[in-house]
Protein backbone atom coordinates (compact mmCIF):
# COMPACT_ATOMS: atom_id res chain seq x y z
CA UNK A 1 0.00 0.00 0.00
CA UNK A 2 2.79 2.37 0.86
CA UNK A 3 4.66 1.45 -2.28
CA UNK A 4 1.55 2.12 -4.34
CA UNK A 5 1.02 5.58 -2.78
CA UNK A 6 4.66 6.42 -3.36
CA UNK A 7 4.37 5.39 -7.01
CA UNK A 8 1.19 7.47 -7.50
CA UNK A 9 2.77 10.51 -5.86
CA UNK A 10 5.88 10.21 -8.00
CA UNK A 11 3.79 9.90 -11.15
CA UNK A 12 1.76 13.00 -10.27
CA UNK A 13 4.91 14.99 -9.50
CA UNK A 14 6.50 13.96 -12.78
CA UNK A 15 3.37 14.93 -14.74
CA UNK A 16 3.16 18.33 -13.08
CA UNK A 17 6.83 18.93 -13.83
CA UNK A 18 6.43 18.00 -17.48
CA UNK A 19 3.38 20.24 -17.85
CA UNK A 20 5.15 23.15 -16.16
CA UNK A 21 8.16 22.74 -18.42
CA UNK A 22 5.98 22.69 -21.53
CA UNK A 23 4.07 25.77 -20.36
CA UNK A 24 7.32 27.63 -19.62
CA UNK A 25 8.81 26.94 -23.02
CA UNK A 26 5.55 27.88 -24.75
CA UNK A 27 5.49 31.18 -22.86
CA UNK A 28 9.13 31.95 -23.65
CA UNK A 29 8.62 31.05 -27.28
CA UNK A 30 5.53 33.25 -27.52
CA UNK A 31 7.32 36.22 -25.93
CA UNK A 32 10.37 35.77 -28.16
CA UNK A 33 8.14 35.53 -31.16
CA UNK A 34 6.37 38.76 -30.24
CA UNK A 35 9.70 40.50 -29.69
CA UNK A 36 11.02 39.27 -33.02
CA UNK A 37 7.81 40.33 -34.70
CA UNK A 38 7.99 43.79 -33.13
CA UNK A 39 11.61 44.07 -34.08
CA UNK A 40 10.91 43.14 -37.67
CA UNK A 41 7.99 45.58 -37.81
CA UNK A 42 10.28 48.37 -36.65
CA UNK A 43 13.37 47.60 -38.64
CA UNK A 44 12.11 46.14 -41.91
CA UNK A 45 11.63 48.79 -44.61
CA UNK A 46 8.31 48.85 -46.42
CA UNK A 47 9.98 49.98 -49.63
CA UNK A 48 12.76 52.19 -50.98
CA UNK A 49 12.00 55.58 -52.52
CA UNK A 50 13.90 58.14 -54.64
CA UNK A 51 14.91 61.19 -52.57
CA UNK A 52 13.61 63.66 -55.19
CA UNK A 53 10.66 61.68 -56.60
CA UNK A 54 8.30 60.09 -54.09
CA UNK A 55 6.53 58.18 -56.90
CA UNK A 56 9.67 56.22 -57.78
CA UNK A 57 9.56 53.21 -55.43
CA UNK A 58 11.36 49.86 -55.39
CA UNK A 59 11.25 46.79 -53.15
CA UNK A 60 15.02 46.71 -52.65
CA UNK A 61 17.96 49.16 -52.38
CA UNK A 62 19.30 50.78 -55.53
CA UNK A 63 19.62 54.10 -57.30
CA UNK A 64 17.06 56.57 -58.67
CA UNK A 65 17.01 57.71 -62.33
CA UNK A 66 19.04 60.73 -61.19
CA UNK A 67 21.76 58.47 -59.78
CA UNK A 68 20.92 59.13 -56.12
CA UNK A 69 20.71 56.27 -53.61
CA UNK A 70 17.19 55.16 -52.75
CA UNK A 71 16.27 55.58 -49.09
CA UNK A 72 14.22 53.19 -46.94
CA UNK A 73 10.69 53.94 -45.75
CA UNK A 74 9.53 52.22 -42.53
CA UNK A 75 6.14 51.46 -41.07
CA UNK A 76 5.18 53.56 -38.07
CA UNK A 77 1.99 54.06 -36.11
CA UNK A 78 0.88 57.56 -37.12
CA UNK A 79 -2.65 57.51 -35.80
CA UNK A 80 -3.61 60.97 -34.58
CA UNK A 81 -0.99 62.78 -36.70
CA UNK A 82 -2.13 65.46 -39.15
CA UNK A 83 -1.98 64.73 -42.90
CA UNK A 84 1.52 64.78 -44.30
CA UNK A 85 3.30 64.02 -41.01
CA UNK A 86 6.19 61.63 -41.55
CA UNK A 87 8.24 59.75 -38.96
CA UNK A 88 11.91 59.07 -39.50
CA UNK A 89 14.20 56.79 -37.54
CA UNK A 90 16.89 58.67 -35.59
CA UNK A 91 19.65 56.86 -37.49
CA UNK A 92 18.24 58.11 -40.79
CA UNK A 93 17.96 61.64 -39.38
CA UNK A 94 21.59 61.44 -38.32
CA UNK A 95 22.74 60.15 -41.71
CA UNK A 96 20.77 62.79 -43.60
CA UNK A 97 22.52 65.52 -41.63
CA UNK A 98 19.21 67.14 -40.66
CA UNK A 99 19.70 70.49 -38.93
CA UNK A 100 16.99 72.76 -37.58
CA UNK A 101 16.51 76.43 -36.78
CA UNK A 102 14.00 78.41 -34.75
CA UNK A 103 11.42 80.84 -36.11
CA UNK A 104 11.99 83.94 -34.02
CA UNK A 105 11.17 87.61 -33.95
CA UNK A 106 14.06 89.92 -34.77
CA UNK A 107 14.55 93.61 -35.40
CA UNK A 108 16.48 93.16 -38.63
CA UNK A 109 18.91 95.99 -39.17
CA UNK A 110 21.12 95.16 -42.10
CA UNK A 111 22.17 97.05 -45.23
CA UNK A 112 20.24 96.67 -48.44
CA UNK A 113 22.36 94.95 -51.06
CA UNK A 114 21.65 95.94 -54.65
CA UNK A 115 23.13 95.98 -58.12
CA UNK A 116 24.41 99.25 -59.53
CA UNK A 117 25.68 100.43 -62.93
CA UNK A 118 28.32 103.17 -63.18
CA UNK A 119 27.42 106.04 -65.52
CA UNK A 120 28.78 109.41 -66.47
CA UNK A 121 27.47 112.21 -64.31
CA UNK A 122 24.86 113.87 -66.51
CA UNK A 123 25.81 117.19 -64.89
CA UNK A 124 29.21 117.09 -66.62
CA UNK A 125 28.38 115.20 -69.84
CA UNK A 126 28.46 117.40 -72.97
CA UNK A 127 27.03 116.28 -76.32
CA UNK A 128 28.61 117.89 -79.41
CA UNK A 129 26.20 118.86 -82.24
CA UNK A 130 26.94 121.07 -85.29
CA UNK A 131 24.77 124.15 -85.85
CA UNK A 132 25.13 123.91 -89.65
CA UNK A 133 25.27 121.25 -92.33
CA UNK A 134 28.66 120.34 -93.72
CA UNK A 135 31.44 117.82 -94.22
CA UNK A 136 34.04 116.67 -91.71
CA UNK A 137 37.35 117.58 -93.34
CA UNK A 138 39.63 116.71 -90.41
CA UNK A 139 39.08 114.68 -87.23
CA UNK A 140 41.57 115.26 -84.41
CA UNK A 141 40.25 112.58 -82.03
CA UNK A 142 40.40 109.12 -83.50
CA UNK A 143 39.04 106.78 -80.86
CA UNK A 144 36.41 106.61 -78.15
CA UNK A 145 37.90 106.94 -74.68
CA UNK A 146 40.59 109.47 -75.59
CA UNK A 147 41.16 112.18 -73.01
CA UNK A 148 41.03 115.78 -74.22
CA UNK A 149 41.73 119.05 -72.43
CA UNK A 150 39.44 122.02 -72.70
CA UNK A 151 40.35 124.04 -75.83
CA UNK A 152 41.92 121.16 -77.78
CA UNK A 153 40.76 120.83 -81.43
CA UNK A 154 38.12 118.17 -82.10
CA UNK A 155 37.28 118.42 -85.83
CA UNK A 156 37.34 120.76 -88.84
CA UNK A 157 34.10 121.37 -90.76
CA UNK A 158 33.47 122.71 -94.25
CA UNK A 159 30.04 124.30 -94.45
CA UNK A 160 28.75 126.53 -97.28
CA UNK A 161 26.44 128.19 -94.75
CA UNK A 162 29.39 129.19 -92.58
CA UNK A 163 31.28 130.47 -95.63
CA UNK A 164 28.33 132.69 -96.61
CA UNK A 165 28.05 134.02 -93.04
CA UNK A 166 31.75 134.95 -93.09
CA UNK A 167 31.32 136.80 -96.41
CA UNK A 168 28.47 138.83 -94.93
CA UNK A 169 30.63 139.75 -91.94
CA UNK A 170 33.56 140.84 -94.13
CA UNK A 171 31.22 142.88 -96.33
CA UNK A 172 29.92 144.75 -93.28
CA UNK A 173 33.47 145.36 -92.03
CA UNK A 174 34.62 146.68 -95.42
CA UNK A 175 31.67 149.09 -95.53
CA UNK A 176 32.40 150.19 -91.96
CA UNK A 177 28.75 149.62 -91.14
CA UNK A 178 28.76 148.93 -87.42
CA UNK A 179 25.16 147.79 -87.13
CA UNK A 180 25.51 145.33 -90.03
CA UNK A 181 28.85 144.20 -88.67
CA UNK A 182 27.43 143.47 -85.23
CA UNK A 183 24.51 141.55 -86.78
CA UNK A 184 26.83 139.49 -88.97
CA UNK A 185 29.10 138.71 -86.02
CA UNK A 186 26.14 137.66 -83.89
CA UNK A 187 25.05 135.29 -86.67
CA UNK A 188 28.51 133.67 -86.72
CA UNK A 189 28.35 133.20 -82.96
CA UNK A 190 24.87 131.72 -83.26
CA UNK A 191 26.21 129.22 -85.80
CA UNK A 192 28.76 128.27 -83.10
CA UNK A 193 31.81 129.53 -84.97
CA UNK A 194 34.59 129.76 -82.34
CA UNK A 195 35.39 133.26 -81.03
CA UNK A 196 39.03 132.64 -81.91
CA UNK A 197 38.07 132.05 -85.55
CA UNK A 198 35.83 135.14 -85.65
CA UNK A 199 38.66 137.30 -84.25
CA UNK A 200 41.08 135.89 -86.83
CA UNK A 201 38.56 136.60 -89.63
CA UNK A 202 38.19 140.19 -88.51
CA UNK A 203 41.96 140.61 -88.32
CA UNK A 204 43.05 138.90 -91.56
CA UNK A 205 39.89 139.61 -93.60
CA UNK A 206 40.29 136.10 -95.11
CA UNK A 207 37.45 133.57 -95.29
CA UNK A 208 38.14 130.24 -93.59
CA UNK A 209 36.86 127.37 -95.72
CA UNK A 210 37.40 124.77 -92.97
CA UNK A 211 36.48 125.92 -89.50
CA UNK A 212 38.08 124.13 -86.52
CA UNK A 213 35.91 123.40 -83.48
CA UNK A 214 37.37 122.91 -79.98
CA UNK A 215 36.57 120.91 -76.82
CA UNK A 216 34.26 122.90 -74.51
CA UNK A 217 35.53 121.02 -71.42
CA UNK A 218 38.10 118.47 -70.32
CA UNK A 219 37.05 114.82 -70.27
CA UNK A 220 36.88 111.53 -72.09
CA UNK A 221 35.49 111.08 -75.59
CA UNK A 222 32.36 108.95 -75.70
CA UNK A 223 29.86 108.09 -78.47
CA UNK A 224 32.24 109.01 -81.27
CA UNK A 225 29.92 108.79 -84.28
CA UNK A 226 31.89 110.50 -87.06
CA UNK A 227 34.86 109.91 -89.32
CA UNK A 228 36.63 112.16 -91.83
CA UNK A 229 34.46 112.78 -94.87
CA UNK A 230 31.14 112.32 -93.06
CA UNK A 231 28.29 114.68 -93.97
CA UNK A 232 26.66 115.95 -90.78
CA UNK A 233 23.56 117.95 -89.89
CA UNK A 234 22.40 119.64 -86.67
CA UNK A 235 20.42 116.49 -85.78
CA UNK A 236 23.60 114.41 -85.52
CA UNK A 237 25.43 113.83 -82.23
CA UNK A 238 29.06 113.93 -83.30
CA UNK A 239 30.52 112.88 -79.96
CA UNK A 240 30.18 113.31 -76.20
CA UNK A 241 32.71 114.48 -73.63
CA UNK A 242 32.30 113.25 -70.09
CA UNK A 243 34.25 114.04 -66.95
CA UNK A 244 34.97 111.13 -64.61
CA UNK A 245 36.04 113.05 -61.53
CA UNK A 246 32.53 112.32 -60.28
CA UNK A 247 30.20 109.55 -61.46
CA UNK A 248 26.65 108.38 -60.92
CA UNK A 249 25.72 104.83 -59.92
CA UNK A 250 22.16 103.94 -60.83
CA UNK A 251 21.01 101.30 -58.35
CA UNK A 252 18.17 98.80 -58.71
CA UNK A 253 16.30 98.12 -55.46
CA UNK A 254 13.55 95.56 -54.96
CA UNK A 255 10.16 97.23 -54.62
CA UNK A 256 9.48 95.64 -51.22
CA UNK A 257 12.66 97.29 -49.86
CA UNK A 258 11.84 100.73 -51.23
CA UNK A 259 10.30 101.91 -47.96
CA UNK A 260 13.69 101.69 -46.26
CA UNK A 261 15.51 103.88 -48.81
CA UNK A 262 15.82 107.60 -48.08
CA UNK A 263 17.74 110.55 -49.55
CA UNK A 264 21.28 111.19 -48.27
CA UNK A 265 21.64 107.64 -46.91
CA UNK A 266 25.30 106.58 -46.79
CA UNK A 267 26.26 104.00 -49.40
CA UNK A 268 29.33 101.79 -49.78
CA UNK A 269 30.32 100.50 -53.22
CA UNK A 270 32.63 97.64 -54.13
CA UNK A 271 33.85 96.25 -57.45
CA UNK A 272 34.74 92.70 -58.40
CA UNK A 273 38.07 93.71 -59.92
CA UNK A 274 38.99 95.70 -56.78
CA UNK A 275 37.79 93.49 -53.92
CA UNK A 276 39.76 95.39 -51.27
CA UNK A 277 38.65 98.86 -52.39
CA UNK A 278 35.49 100.41 -50.92
CA UNK A 279 34.00 103.66 -52.27
CA UNK A 280 31.66 105.89 -50.33
CA UNK A 281 28.75 107.96 -51.52
CA UNK A 282 25.22 109.10 -50.74
CA UNK A 283 21.83 108.59 -52.32
CA UNK A 284 21.39 111.72 -54.39
CA UNK A 285 18.03 111.05 -56.04
CA UNK A 286 15.20 108.48 -55.89
CA UNK A 287 13.30 108.09 -59.12
CA UNK A 288 9.52 108.50 -58.81
CA UNK A 289 8.64 105.45 -60.95
CA UNK A 290 9.72 101.81 -61.07
CA UNK A 291 11.73 100.35 -63.91
CA UNK A 292 9.24 99.00 -66.48
CA UNK A 293 11.44 96.02 -67.32
CA UNK A 294 12.14 94.41 -63.94
CA UNK A 295 9.85 96.40 -61.60
CA UNK A 296 12.66 97.69 -59.39
CA UNK A 297 13.06 101.08 -57.75
CA UNK A 298 15.94 103.12 -59.13
CA UNK A 299 18.06 105.27 -56.87
CA UNK A 300 21.00 107.43 -57.93
CA UNK A 301 24.23 107.50 -55.95
CA UNK A 302 26.78 110.29 -56.48
CA UNK A 303 30.36 109.15 -55.91
CA UNK A 304 33.69 111.00 -56.12
CA UNK A 305 36.09 109.29 -58.53
CA UNK A 306 39.42 111.16 -58.47
CA UNK A 307 41.50 108.17 -59.66
CA UNK A 308 39.05 107.14 -62.41
CA UNK A 309 38.69 103.64 -60.91
CA UNK A 310 34.92 103.67 -61.42
CA UNK A 311 34.32 103.33 -65.14
CA UNK A 312 31.06 103.88 -67.03
CA UNK A 313 28.92 100.76 -67.71
CA UNK A 314 30.69 98.82 -64.97
CA UNK A 315 28.63 96.72 -62.54
CA UNK A 316 29.01 97.59 -58.86
CA UNK A 317 27.81 96.01 -55.63
CA UNK A 318 25.96 98.61 -53.60
CA UNK A 319 25.25 98.37 -49.86
CA UNK A 320 22.85 100.95 -48.47
CA UNK A 321 23.16 101.63 -44.74
CA UNK A 322 19.64 101.62 -43.25
CA UNK A 323 20.67 101.87 -39.60
CA UNK A 324 19.13 105.35 -39.31
CA UNK A 325 15.68 104.22 -40.46
CA UNK A 326 13.19 104.90 -37.70
CA UNK A 327 10.44 102.62 -36.37
CA UNK A 328 12.21 99.33 -36.91
CA UNK A 329 9.73 96.56 -36.02
CA UNK A 330 10.44 93.02 -34.97
CA UNK A 331 9.72 90.55 -37.76
CA UNK A 332 9.11 86.81 -37.57
CA UNK A 333 11.99 85.34 -39.55
CA UNK A 334 13.49 81.94 -40.37
CA UNK A 335 16.85 81.07 -41.93
CA UNK A 336 16.83 81.82 -45.65
CA UNK A 337 17.79 78.27 -46.67
CA UNK A 338 14.82 76.73 -44.86
CA UNK A 339 12.26 77.96 -47.43
CA UNK A 340 11.28 75.73 -50.35
CA UNK A 341 9.89 77.71 -53.30
CA UNK A 342 7.68 76.20 -56.01
CA UNK A 343 5.54 77.70 -58.75
CA UNK A 344 2.40 77.56 -56.58
CA UNK A 345 3.63 77.59 -52.99
CA UNK A 346 6.29 78.59 -50.54
CA UNK A 347 6.71 76.15 -47.66
CA UNK A 348 8.97 74.98 -44.86
CA UNK A 349 9.38 71.63 -43.11
CA UNK A 350 8.34 71.77 -39.44
CA UNK A 351 10.23 69.61 -36.94
CA UNK A 352 7.50 68.33 -34.61
CA UNK A 353 9.72 66.34 -32.28
CA UNK A 354 10.17 62.57 -31.76
CA UNK A 355 11.45 62.22 -35.32
CA UNK A 356 8.27 63.64 -36.91
CA UNK A 357 8.22 66.24 -39.66
CA UNK A 358 5.61 67.99 -41.77
CA UNK A 359 5.61 70.41 -44.73
CA UNK A 360 3.55 73.56 -44.13
CA UNK A 361 2.70 76.46 -46.40
CA UNK A 362 4.03 79.92 -45.50
CA UNK A 363 3.64 83.44 -46.82
CA UNK A 364 6.91 85.31 -47.33
CA UNK A 365 7.78 88.92 -46.62
CA UNK A 366 11.06 90.81 -46.79
CA UNK A 367 14.24 88.97 -47.79
CA UNK A 368 17.49 89.64 -45.96
CA UNK A 369 21.01 88.26 -46.37
CA UNK A 370 20.54 85.38 -43.90
CA UNK A 371 16.85 85.47 -42.98
CA UNK A 372 13.46 85.75 -44.64
CA UNK A 373 10.30 87.16 -43.10
CA UNK A 374 7.30 84.87 -42.56
CA UNK A 375 4.03 86.81 -42.50
CA UNK A 376 1.73 83.79 -42.24
CA UNK A 377 2.02 80.06 -41.56
CA UNK A 378 4.41 79.94 -38.58
CA UNK A 379 4.58 81.18 -35.02
CA UNK A 380 7.50 82.25 -32.88
CA UNK A 381 9.63 79.36 -31.54
CA UNK A 382 8.46 76.92 -34.23
CA UNK A 383 11.32 74.61 -35.20
CA UNK A 384 12.04 74.37 -38.94
CA UNK A 385 14.45 72.20 -40.91
CA UNK A 386 17.32 74.10 -42.55
CA UNK A 387 19.32 71.18 -43.95
CA UNK A 388 18.02 68.18 -45.94
CA UNK A 389 14.50 69.67 -45.85
CA UNK A 390 14.17 69.19 -49.59
CA UNK A 391 14.31 65.42 -49.13
CA UNK A 392 11.83 65.45 -46.26
CA UNK A 393 9.44 67.68 -48.19
CA UNK A 394 9.38 65.36 -51.20
CA UNK A 395 7.76 62.70 -48.99
CA UNK A 396 5.61 64.88 -46.72
CA UNK A 397 4.17 66.98 -49.56
CA UNK A 398 2.52 63.93 -51.13
CA UNK A 399 -0.24 63.86 -48.49
CA UNK A 400 0.20 67.06 -46.48
CA UNK A 401 -2.56 69.64 -46.00
CA UNK A 402 0.28 72.19 -45.63
CA UNK A 403 -1.27 73.59 -42.44
CA UNK A 404 0.61 74.26 -39.24
CA UNK A 405 -0.54 72.10 -36.31
CA UNK A 406 -2.20 74.38 -33.76
CA UNK A 407 -2.33 73.60 -30.05
CA UNK A 408 -5.77 75.24 -29.83
CA UNK A 409 -9.05 73.52 -30.60
CA UNK A 410 -12.51 74.83 -31.31
CA UNK A 411 -12.64 77.57 -33.94
CA UNK A 412 -9.13 76.93 -35.18
CA UNK A 413 -9.85 73.25 -35.52
CA UNK A 414 -13.00 74.03 -37.49
CA UNK A 415 -11.04 76.41 -39.70
CA UNK A 416 -8.49 73.68 -40.34
CA UNK A 417 -11.20 71.25 -41.39
CA UNK A 418 -12.95 73.82 -43.55
CA UNK A 419 -9.79 74.75 -45.41
CA UNK A 420 -8.71 71.16 -46.06
CA UNK A 421 -10.26 70.88 -49.51
CA UNK A 422 -8.88 74.19 -50.66
CA UNK A 423 -5.38 73.34 -49.43
CA UNK A 424 -5.41 69.96 -51.13
CA UNK A 425 -6.55 71.61 -54.33
CA UNK A 426 -3.51 73.85 -54.22
CA UNK A 427 -1.25 70.86 -53.69
CA UNK A 428 -2.77 68.98 -56.59
CA UNK A 429 -2.25 71.90 -58.94
CA UNK A 430 1.32 72.15 -57.80
CA UNK A 431 1.98 68.47 -58.38
CA UNK A 432 0.47 68.65 -61.84
CA UNK A 433 2.75 71.54 -62.75
CA UNK A 434 5.78 69.75 -61.34
CA UNK A 435 5.08 66.57 -63.30
CA UNK A 436 5.88 68.41 -66.54
CA UNK A 437 9.46 69.15 -65.52
CA UNK A 438 12.57 67.44 -64.27
CA UNK A 439 14.70 67.87 -61.13
CA UNK A 440 18.46 68.05 -60.89
CA UNK A 441 21.25 69.72 -58.96
CA UNK A 442 23.25 72.66 -60.28
CA UNK A 443 25.96 75.21 -59.53
CA UNK A 444 25.32 78.86 -60.41
CA UNK A 445 28.00 80.12 -62.79
CA UNK A 446 26.53 83.54 -63.60
CA UNK A 447 23.49 85.59 -62.54
CA UNK A 448 21.97 87.88 -65.21
CA UNK A 449 19.41 90.02 -63.37
CA UNK A 450 18.43 92.25 -66.28
CA UNK A 451 17.62 89.29 -68.54
CA UNK A 452 16.27 87.03 -65.73
CA UNK A 453 18.70 84.31 -66.75
CA UNK A 454 21.07 81.95 -64.94
CA UNK A 455 24.13 80.24 -66.35
CA UNK A 456 24.15 76.85 -64.60
CA UNK A 457 26.50 73.89 -64.47
CA UNK A 458 23.74 71.32 -64.05
CA UNK A 459 23.37 67.59 -63.69
CA UNK A 460 21.61 65.23 -66.07
CA UNK A 461 18.01 66.02 -67.16
CA UNK A 462 16.76 62.56 -68.05
CA UNK A 463 13.30 63.71 -69.18
CA UNK A 464 14.81 65.28 -72.27
CA UNK A 465 17.90 63.04 -72.55
CA UNK A 466 20.14 66.00 -71.70
CA UNK A 467 23.54 65.20 -70.11
CA UNK A 468 25.11 67.42 -67.49
CA UNK A 469 26.56 70.61 -68.98
CA UNK A 470 26.89 74.38 -68.57
CA UNK A 471 24.13 76.40 -70.25
CA UNK A 472 21.75 79.36 -69.82
CA UNK A 473 18.25 79.01 -68.32
CA UNK A 474 15.38 81.46 -68.10
CA UNK A 475 14.12 82.04 -64.52
CA UNK A 476 10.40 82.02 -63.67
CA UNK A 477 8.97 85.38 -62.62
CA UNK A 478 8.01 84.25 -59.09
CA UNK A 479 11.63 83.47 -58.13
CA UNK A 480 13.53 86.25 -56.33
CA UNK A 481 16.85 86.37 -58.17
CA UNK A 482 18.48 88.62 -55.56
CA UNK A 483 18.75 85.57 -53.29
CA UNK A 484 20.86 83.75 -55.89
CA UNK A 485 24.63 84.21 -56.09
CA UNK A 486 27.49 82.81 -58.15
CA UNK A 487 28.96 79.45 -57.03
CA UNK A 488 25.78 78.70 -55.02
CA UNK A 489 24.73 75.02 -54.90
CA UNK A 490 21.02 74.57 -55.68
CA UNK A 491 18.35 71.99 -56.51
CA UNK A 492 16.21 73.07 -59.46
CA UNK A 493 13.06 72.02 -61.23
CA UNK A 494 13.36 72.67 -64.97
CA UNK A 495 10.35 72.99 -67.29
CA UNK A 496 10.17 73.48 -71.02
CA UNK A 497 8.13 76.55 -72.00
CA UNK A 498 6.57 77.69 -75.26
CA UNK A 499 9.62 79.74 -76.10
CA UNK A 500 12.62 77.71 -77.30
CA UNK A 501 14.36 77.71 -73.94
CA UNK A 502 14.33 75.77 -70.68
CA UNK A 503 13.07 77.60 -67.59
CA UNK A 504 13.96 77.17 -63.91
CA UNK A 505 10.58 76.92 -62.18
CA UNK A 506 11.63 75.99 -58.63
CA UNK A 507 14.84 76.66 -56.69
CA UNK A 508 16.01 75.18 -53.42
CA UNK A 509 19.24 76.64 -52.00
CA UNK A 510 21.42 73.81 -50.73
CA UNK A 511 23.50 74.01 -47.59
CA UNK A 512 26.85 72.27 -47.22
CA UNK A 513 25.12 69.32 -45.63
CA UNK A 514 22.74 68.98 -48.56
CA UNK A 515 25.60 69.05 -51.04
CA UNK A 516 27.44 66.08 -49.51
CA UNK A 517 27.00 63.02 -51.67
CA UNK A 518 27.04 60.44 -48.87
CA UNK A 519 27.15 61.58 -45.24
CA UNK A 520 29.32 59.54 -42.92
CA UNK A 521 27.26 57.57 -40.37
CA UNK A 522 27.91 58.30 -36.71
CA UNK A 523 29.02 55.00 -35.12
CA UNK A 524 28.01 56.16 -31.65
CA UNK A 525 24.50 57.22 -32.63
CA UNK A 526 22.97 53.87 -31.72
CA UNK A 527 23.93 54.11 -28.06
CA UNK A 528 21.07 56.47 -27.25
CA UNK A 529 18.46 55.60 -29.87
CA UNK A 530 14.99 54.69 -28.57
CA UNK A 531 14.50 51.90 -31.14
CA UNK A 532 16.78 48.99 -32.08
CA UNK A 533 18.31 48.82 -35.53
CA UNK A 534 19.03 45.55 -37.29
CA UNK A 535 21.47 44.71 -40.07
CA UNK A 536 19.04 45.72 -42.80
CA UNK A 537 18.87 49.20 -41.36
CA UNK A 538 22.66 49.45 -41.07
CA UNK A 539 23.10 48.41 -44.68
CA UNK A 540 21.11 51.39 -45.88
CA UNK A 541 21.89 53.95 -43.20
CA UNK A 542 24.42 55.78 -45.35
CA UNK A 543 21.96 56.40 -48.14
CA UNK A 544 21.02 60.04 -48.31
CA UNK A 545 17.28 60.59 -48.48
CA UNK A 546 14.14 60.55 -46.36
CA UNK A 547 11.75 58.07 -44.83
CA UNK A 548 8.24 57.85 -43.61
Amino acid sequence: MNIKNIFVSASLGLSVGILATIAYFNLVHTQNGELDSNKNDIAQPLYWVAPMDANFRRDKPGKSPMGMYLVPVYANDQQGDSPGTISIHPNVINNLGVRTGIAQKRAINEPISALGIVEYSQDTLVNIHPRVEGWIESLYVKAQGEYVEKGEPLYALYSPELVNAQEEYLLALNRANKSLGDAAKSRLSALQMPEKAIAELAKNRKIQQNVVFYAPQSGFIDNLNIREGFFVTPSNTLMSIGALSEVWINTQIMARQSGSVKLDMPVSISLEYLPNEVFSGKIDYIYPTLDAGNRTLRARVRVANPDYLLKPNMYAKVNIDTSDVENKHELLVVPLESVIRTGKQNRVVLALGDGKFKSVEVTLGSVFSEYIEITQGLEALDEVVVSAQFLLDSESSVSSDFMRISVDTGDQGQQKTGDMTERKGIKMDMDMDMSGGDWTHATIVKVMLDERKLTLNHGELRKWGMPGMTMDFMVASHIDMLTLRENMQIHIQVVKTDIPMYTVNTVHIMTNDDADAKPTPNPSAGSHLPKPVDENMSATSDHKGHAQ
